[in-house]
């Protein structure tokens, strides 16, 4: 077996771990580049999709208060691009 060979087995093996580690917080979930890390025991919520630009200081605003009222911070209708069109 070569040493790239090994390299690729161990790093998949990495990745497979890290992801079966469990996440308790946001920052471990970043740290474990779990993306998709929603905290347990949420209820579910009302959360309305943004049409601000990613990056735009509105954005960044809906965010933010996403983050103070401890929403989730992605809406999967979300404005992801100039193109996208947000239903509202």
């Amino acid at each position: 077996m070569s040493e790239e060979h090994s390299l690729i087995i161990v790093s998949l093996i990495y990745h497979r771990w890290r992801n079966l580690a469990v996440s308790r917080s946001i920052l471990e979930a970043i740290k474990q580049g779990d993306w998709n890390f929603e905290p347990s025991g949420q209820q579910n919520v009302e959360l309305r999709a943004t049409a601000a630009m990613p990056g735009s200081n509105e954005k960044l605003d809906v965010l933010a208060e996403r983050l103070r009222q401890g929403l989730p911070l992605w809406h999967p209708s979300d404005r992801r691009s100039y193109d996208d069109v947000v239903e509202k």
